[in-house]
Formats: structure tokens, C-alpha cells, sequence
């Protein structure tokens, strides 16, 4: 058996994550030489730049009656410590109040973004693969969005060990 015949190895892990990196501005660069998919685009976009300002908002909303309940849990501390903990306390409910919203903008927009993927293959191929539709598309992303709630108490309680 000559070298030639020899199977190919598959990539490896840093070849394969560059390659699913320059997905990125690839798709970028076809959206922006691509005017008729700017409103399709546009969709998922706004809606996700929506609910990361609504859960920032309710981050900063919620501060306040967080660091009540804190000081009342902790009574005095020094000053040093106490800045520490109200720092602390801010990245964790603005992170929170983000994360909410980028989970929430993940699954209300993932219908849109397969409209948009269906257009872009309708635009390069000539055709697309017809899905099971728009009602099965929102029920997979409410079942993935339901596994996800449940995961994500697990995984903390995993990350406090």
C-alpha cells in the first residue's frame, strides 16, 4: 500500500475552530455585498439589541433592592470589603440581567435566522430545502430554551462545588 492510498487524517481541533471562525466575516462580507438580505438581517439584530437593553435595564432596575437584601444578610463590613462586594454584586446582576436577555434574544430570533439562511441558500444555490415550517421551528426552540433552564441550575450548583 503506497502512501497514496492512505486514509487522510480528519483536522485537528485548532484547524477545524479557524475554519468555523472565518464562517464569521465571511457571512459578513456576503451580507454586506448582498443589499436583499439587509432587512432579514436586520430582524434579528434589532430584536437582540432590544432584549440586551430590556435586561440590562431590569439589571440596573434590581440593583437597588439586591443591595438591600445584601446589607441586611451581611450587616457591617469595612469599607474595603464592602466596596469589593457592591462591585461584585453590579457585574453580577448587570451580567445576569444581560445573560437573560441574550438567552431570550437567542430563541425568539432563531426562527428569523433561518428565514435568513433559507434566503442566502436560495440566493447562492438557486433553491432551498424546504423545512418542516415556521410553527415546528419555534416549538424546537422552545424545547432547546425548556432543556436550557433546566441545565443551567445544575451547571451552577456544578460551579459552586
Amino acid at each position: 500500500m503506497s502512501s497514496d492510498d492512505a486514509p487522510l487524517a480528519p483536522p485537528g481541533t485548532l484547524r477545524r475552530a479557524a475554519a468555523g471562525a472565518w464562517h464569521v466575516p465571511a457571512a459578513l462580507l456576503l451580507l454586506l455585498r448582498t443589499p436583499a438580505l439587509w432587512g432579514a438581517a436586520a430582524a434579528p439584530v434589532a430584536l437582540t439589541a432590544v432584549l440586551l437593553g430590556v435586561g440590562l435595564f431590569l439589571g440596573v432596575y434590581t440593583i437597588g433592592g439586591a443591595e438591600r437584601w445584601l446589607a441586611g444578610l451581611l450587616g457591617p463590613v469595612p469599607d474595603l470589603l464592602g466596596l469589593l462586594v457592591t462591585l461584585a454584586l453590579w457585574l453580577a446582576v448587570l451580567g445576569a440581567g444581560l445573560a437573560v436577555g441574550l438567552a431570550l434574544a437567542l430563541l425568539l430570533s432563531a426562527p428569523l435566522l433561518d428565514r435568513l439562511g433559507r434566503r442566502v441558500e436560495r440566493l447562492a444555490l438557486g433553491h432551498s430545502p424546504e423545512g418542516p415550517g415556521l410553527a415546528w421551528e419555534i416549538g424546537q426552540a422552545l424545547r432547546s430554551a425548556l432543556f436550557f433552564v433546566g441545565a443551567a441550575p445544575v451547571a451552577f450548583l456544578l460551579g459552586l462545588l
